[in-house]
């Protein structure tokens, strides 16, 4: 038996993650707006504790979401520096090889060696940066898919 991949850049959030999204929405949704259309003609019979637990669900959602949205951001900012961190040091170390360098050989060596490393470098970042970037797409999924999930079977049971 053979593990799944971890999740990658083309994995970050599923289409049956995506399905179960949909889903809760529409329960969700169509709940909700049968309890607001009976709290707007009949107030006394509402379902108070269900309409303030709304207000406040989405207050901390939207503290969680933009929350995971900065980290997020953050971590692209931070893999884009340590990216030019890293070529910068590749850099410096072919300068002082050149300047070290004693023979045409030695020259032909660092130029090797830096072509090489700032290649592999500029791969490596690339792939990360990207990983980074999709992540910020998919963080403010997790919270929402979350909340709606929980709150999609709690409200197709009471209704």
């Amino acid at each position: 038996m053979t593990k799944p991949p971890p999740p990658g850049p083309a994995q970050v959030f599923s289409l049956v993650r995506a399905q179960e999204l949909a889903t809760a929405t529409t329960t969700v949704l169509n709940a909700r707006a049968a309890m607001i259309q009976v709290a707007l003609a009949d107030p006394a019979n509402a379902n108070h504790a269900e309409l303030q637990r709304m207000v406040v669900e989405k207050a901390q959602a939207v503290t969680e979401i933009g929350r995971l949205s900065w980290l997020a951001w953050a971590s692209v900012a931070s893999t884009a520096v340590s990216a030019w961190t890293q070529q910068a040091q590749i850099g410096v170390a072919y300068a002082a090889a050149v300047a070290d360098s004693r023979s045409p050989f030695d020259l032909a060596a660092a130029q090797t060696r830096f072509a090489s490393n700032a290649a592999a470098a500029a791969v490596r970042a690339g792939t990360e940066l990207g990983a980074a970037i999709a992540r910020t797409a998919e963080a403010p999924l997790r919270p929402l898919h979350r909340r709606l999930a929980a709150n999609g079977k709690r409200l197709a049971r009471s209704g």
